[in-house]
């Protein structure tokens, strides 16, 4: 196999991995996987956004599973590969039970609203259709099975489910919860297959190895507790000239009279449970990047089980090591966080975060100054897609959900980019002509928001 050939496969096989190793919903088991090759063999680097806290005794399982599973794959015969995968398969849905379970939990509230308007209306067309969604309500009780019905789904289908999920079609939210969810239980079996399938043809990955976590970051206080900016004070720091920053303190007023962004910047600086953190990904990037770690193949790539939200997608876009830009959702979540700098001698470690955090500010400066200038709203939630990346428009909309981080969802857009800082100065200036009082509150509650908030 040629290193094009080693790294198509090797990257996904990484991205897989991850997958496997992320055993509950939400963001505390998302992790992130990369190779360090060493003189004596490869360390397979991981990292999650929350550690297992040892002074509570908590074992890490992801670092025991993680061994079992690449001890399982090591000199693995191709007689044997199904055998194993079989093995494997049945592990990893034991070891993400509690994920899997909340999956069909879902699942089945969605599968019996549909199967009860279908009862109800009398909306059946396909009844071929109509047995599989019942097939799949029948195997609830059963992870495994419903894992791999899910997997086995034929392509009829899925095809219908897809079009039942269009927007405008009766019940399509519902359809594409449906549609989600059995992406997301097919999901573990998929991933085995891809990592038995990499042992057979790069087993080099698998002969000598070590696993070894890279430790998180400690959560960080409340970054605004008790500063309480309001968005006026904000809007001070974000654009330079007298007549912008009275036309942006009149859009965000349209904005807080329509979705109460006031409040809602209130709750969230008061907000206990804001404790930014450092994700996965960021994690390792900033461990192979302090440590100066070789990557296997010279590849800088780090897997994740999950797409990256914008700050890391663009913190890594930003960073001068030159790592390989992962997918991404492009949502935003109020507790990320860069990777802190423990030595406060190490000027050039504090130069490049700086620099990092500043390229960044810049970007979403952009898009927060174009969504307050186009004066829209909240998007409508639609869920995190492994394939999916939309373009970088912003819509902020503040979720409500048992994941404790609020997200922002970016979501596409239809009017044209905004991409130079003088142009959207120059319609904030239009629109405020003809106004001489500026409004006088002090800018130094605000900071630079939208670092500031996540940092």
């Amino acid at each position: 196999m040629s290193n094009h050939g080693e790294q198509a496969l090797r990257r996904p096989f990484l991205r897989h991995l991850a997958y496997l190793c992320d055993y509950e919903k939400g963001g505390d088991t998302t992790t992130a996987i990369a190779l360090q090759q060493t003189p004596q063999n490869i360390v397979y680097w991981f990292a999650s956004n929350k550690c297992p806290n040892k002074e509570a005794g908590m074992a890490d399982k992801t670092k025991r599973f993680l061994e079992e599973v690449l001890g399982s794959l090591k000199s693995l015969k191709s007689d044997a590969a199904e055998g194993v995968a079989s093995e494997l398969f049945d592990k990893a849905v034991a070891f993400s039970s509690r994920r899997i379970e909340d999956y069909v939990k879902i699942l089945g509230r969605e599968v019996d609203f549909v199967l009860h308007r279908l009862e109800q209306f009398d909306l059946q067309k396909d009844n071929a259709f109509w047995a599989d969604l019942r097939a799949i309500r029948e195997a609830f009780c059963e992870p495994i099975k419903i894992c791999r019905m899910c997997y086995n789904m034929n392509s009829k289908f899925y095809e219908t489910l897809q079009l039942k999920a269009v927007s405008g079609q009766p019940l399509a939210e519902r359809f594409g919860t449906i549609c989600h969810i059995i992406g997301r239980l097919n999901h573990t079996l998929k991933a085995v297959k891809l990592v038995v399938k990499t042992a057979l043809l790069q087993p080099q990955l698998f002969d000598d190895f070590q696993v070894s976590r890279a430790t998180s970051d400690p959560r960080s206080p409340p970054p605004l507790r008790g500063r309480n900016p309001t968005p006026s004070e904000i809007a001070g720091r974000m654009v330079s000239s007298p007549g912008s920053i009275v036309s942006l303190r009149e859009a965000l007023r349209d904005l807080d009279q329509k979705f109460g962004i006031a409040s809602e910047l209130r709750r969230q600086c008061a907000a206990s449970t804001w404790r930014p953190r450092v994700h996965a990904e960021l994690t390792l990037l900033n461990h192979f990047w302090a440590q100066n770690l070789e990557f296997v193949d010279a590849d800088r790539y780090i897997g994740c089980s999950k797409p990256a939200c914008y700050c890391c997608y663009h913190y890594i876009q930003a960073h001068p090591g030159r790592f390989i830009l992962p997918p991404s959702h492009n949502s935003i979540y109020l507790n990320w966080k860069a990777p802190d700098i423990y030595d406060a001698t190490d000027e050039k470690k504090i130069k490049t975060r700086e620099d990092v955090l500043n390229e960044m500010a810049k970007k979403i400066r952009i898009e927060v100054l174009a969504q307050i200038v186009e004066k829209r709203g909240p998007a409508s939630w639609r869920p995190d897609s492994l394939t999916e990346i939309s373009t970088v428009r912003f819509r902020a909309c503040f979720r409500s959900a048992k994941d404790p981080e609020t997200n922002i969802w970016i979501d596409e857009g239809s009017s044209e980019t905004l991409n130079e800082d003088g142009e959207l100065e120059d319609r904030l200036e239009r629109q405020g002509e003809g106004e001489s009082e500026i409004e006088s509150e002090d800018d130094e509650g605000g900071g630079v928001p939208l670092v500031s908030l996540r940092d």
